[in-house]
């Protein structure tokens, strides 16, 4: 039986008590949005003319369209912290509110009617919507946190679908500087109880003036209590005005791709997470076609049934085999056979050898590779072992060689692991004990240039010197929102403006394209210096002489 995509199957081996983890985690994730409804939430700023609440609910909507591309597994829902229906919540289904928040949207699956609601309340005014808002809602002076975080917490256990990665975005202006004391613990214990149950918890806040230290730096501190947030809080929490793309990135803990066994010994073995820091983005053409009937527009299932060409009878899918031609003749197999023959290594990560790192070459880039970290969880003591593995890689300047299969019916592939200690650089993955796995390639797979290259008597210094400015002179900061896929942009717009019933899409500016004018006023005489001189040392390495280069 197979087991369906992105789902974890369990095998039982009659020959070991031990269960052998043989596929990916579950990959359905859960984003719930706890959005302060105060009254200090609905204070108009001067400058946009809207209020803080309305630039939440926008951001949920560019997270829910976004998902359509990146990450179209993933459930959403809304909980207004400190703003209780006055007609009573009609999206609350399981009745799991408390007495100090409401349901704006249950958990489940985003379709085009709540992206539609949460475009028109953005485009309101700030006075419109805060009437509109008050109308609907009682509002309470301060918020309860506490109380919200219970609905939150409730919307995800009471949900009929199993979450891999269960998330809790707080949204609020507020730094809670006067919180009594009991309310506060009440809160710190609340939040340490999601954090036992795998909930992780992110802080979205509003304006420069937000002061972390009162009493949001000991919540996250409680939501994390591997102290991984401890001077890295630029993703546990983040500042939504000045950097609104904030709300599309993910924890480290949402990049899981997969759950494997590493076997030190044959009779030793510890479970591992693998974490990919690439995914590719392709075309809609990869995803699965919907058919649809060409008259009423349902969506048909298709069915496929096999023949006998000779009789003409109905063949049984299990009598179905599979052959190659040998010769005159031809061998048939099964489909069992056939499947089994795909599995030559069982799936996940046996430890080989070892090898000096100083010995290892790391320019073959074959694809992108994966980082990997204990998982306690799953198998008890894997976390020793590993860190134990790690530190004596680190010391001894050792990188083992492991052959990896990452899925049912995948080829095994060899690979380098390079040891990584924790470090204070920025980012998620920089400031944990991991090891990163390198894809090495097969001979077949392996280039040399067939040109002879002459040794040369030059000084390079120069050269390396304007290539250095080069470098200096045009380096930004870099963030994946600022150059999106101008085709795939385009499709999905498209899409957006058909299922919303706007009368236009969004036109879209292909960043891809260089700014020419920009980098010839930045760097134009240098670049030009640096491509005659590299050509010229080019013609001396290859042993051409200028004029044959000339013709």
């Amino acid at each position: 039986m197979r087991t369906p995509p992105g789902q974890r199957m369990d095998v039982e081996d009659g020959s070991d008590d031990e269960t052998k983890v043989t596929d990916f985690v579950a990959s359905r994730n859960a984003a719930v949005f706890c959005i302060d409804s105060s009254e200090r939430m609905l204070e108009i700023d001067d400058d946009s003319g809207k209020c803080p609440l309305q630039i939440c609910l926008e951001s949920v909507k560019r997270r829910m369209l976004n998902n359509i591309f990146t990450s179209d597994k993933e459930f959403i829902g809304i909980v207004l912290m400190g703003a209780v229906s006055k007609a009573g919540s009609s999206n609350n289904a399981n009745n799991v509110t408390s007495n100090n928040c409401s349901i704006f949207f249950e958990l489940s699956r985003f379709g085009s009617e709540i992206c539609s609601t949460l475009a028109n309340l953005a485009k309101k005014t700030g006075e419109q919507f805060k009437k509109d808002f008050c109308e609907e809602y009682d509002v309470q002076q301060s918020n309860s946190l506490s109380d919200s975080l219970w609905t939150c917490s409730s919307m995800m256990s009471m949900s009929n679908t199993k979450f891999g990665v269960k998330e809790v975005f707080i949204m609020t202006n507020s730094s809670m500087e006067n919180m009594d004391q009991n309310v506060r613990r009440q809160t710190l214990k609340r939040v340490e109880a999601l954090s036992q149950v795998g909930i992780c918890l992110r802080l979205l806040y509003l304006g420069a003036n937000f002061d972390l230290q009162p009493f949001y730096k000991d919540l996250l501190l409680n939501a994390h209590p591997d102290s991984s947030v401890q001077g890295n809080e630029h993703w546990a929490a983040s500042d939504l005005v000045a950097d609104p793309h904030v709300v599309l990135t993910r924890g480290c803990n949402n990049r899981q791709s997969g759950r494997l066994d590493f076997s030190i010994t044959p009779k030793t073995k510890i479970t591992v997470k693998a974490y990919s820091l690439f995914r590719r983005i392709d075309h809609i053409s990869m995803r699965q076609d919907v058919k649809l009937h060409k008259e009423t527009n349902e969506q048909l299932s298709v069915a496929s049934t096999r023949y006998d060409t000779t009789s003409g009878e109905l063949v049984h899918p299990d009598s179905v085999v599979f052959g190659i031609k040998v010769a005159e003749g031809a061998s048939y197999f099964k489909k069992e056979e056939r499947g089994s023959m795909k599995e030559l290594y069982p799936i996940g990560i046996a430890l080989l050898g070892f090898k000096p790192i100083s010995e290892v070459f790391w320019g073959d880039h074959i694809k992108s590779g994966i980082l990997i970290i204990p998982d306690e969880e799953e198998r008890s003591g894997s976390a020793s072992l590993f860190y134990g593995l790690l530190q004596v890689c680190v010391e001894k300047n050792l990188s083992p060689l492991v052959r990896i299969c990452m899925r049912k019916g995948s080829g095994a592939r060899l690979a380098h692991l390079l040891p990584q200690l924790e470090n204070s650089s920025v980012g998620p993955f920089a400031a944990v004990n991991c090891f990163y796995l390198i894809y090495l390639p097969f001979s077949g797979e392996c280039r040399e240039s067939e040109v002879a290259v002459h040794p040369i008597d030059v000084d390079l210094n120069p050269m390396q010197n304007m290539a250095k400015t080069i470098i200096q002179k045009t380096t930004f900061k870099y963030h994946p929102s600022m150059f999106p896929n101008p085709k795939m942009r385009m499709h999905f717009n498209a899409i957006e403006a058909l299922a919303l019933d706007y009368d236009d899409s969004e036109t879209v500016i292909d960043a891809l394209q260089p700014d020419e004018e920009g980098i010839d006023s930045r760097i134009g005489e240098v670049a030009d210096q640096f491509m005659k001189m590299s050509e010229k040392v080019a013609s001396l390495i290859l042993g051409v002489d200028d004029n044959e280069q000339m013709e």
